[in-house]
């Protein structure tokens, strides 16, 4: 496994620092100081040492074990399904027996891999109508439609 830049301690570093601690009876802080690491790095380093012994020191994969966000893809496919359906979200979370957010989330993934367009904004002037009656309110009206990259002109 690759170092990365970051790292303070290669494999040869930590066997040297735990060795220290074990063989020269270092303390762990005054061992950690030795080797530029926390405390905390330093017991960590030699509790693994102690319970794995030496193959404990080498680098581990950082990929969680397990990921409790993650659905089975038979039901990813089947909100899929019933989306298409025209079911509404809401709807195929009951169904499903799953929240409302992971109908989303998997739908939005979907989305991204069939290369279907993400839903459009709404700018505020779609939302706020009344503003629309008052003539001052013009203006403020069309900045904020423009940070949107849309003309309501021809609405006004």
């Amino acid at each position: 496994m690759n170092i990365h830049k970051n790292a303070r301690l290669t494999y040869a570093r930590r066997l040297e620092m735990v060795r220290s601690v074990i063989e020269r009876r270092l303390t762990p802080p005054k061992a950690a100081v030795q080797a530029g690491v926390s405390e905390p790095t330093a017991r960590k380093w030699l509790g693994r040492y102690l319970v794995e012994g030496a193959p404990g020191l080498k680098d581990r994969c950082s990929r969680p074990k397990r990921s409790p966000r993650s659905i089975r893809p038979e039901k990813a496919v089947a909100i899929i399904e019933l989306r298409r359906r025209r079911l509404t979200q809401a709807r195929i979370a009951v169904s499903l027996g799953v929240s409302k957010s992971t109908v989303a989330r998997v739908l939005a993934k979907a989305r991204q891999l069939l290369g279907q367009p993400q839903p459009f904004p709404r700018s505020r002037a779609y939302v706020s109508r009344n503003s629309r009656r008052s003539g001052g309110r013009k203006r403020s009206l069309l900045r904020q439609s423009a940070s949107f990259g849309r003309c309501v002109r021809a609405m006004l």
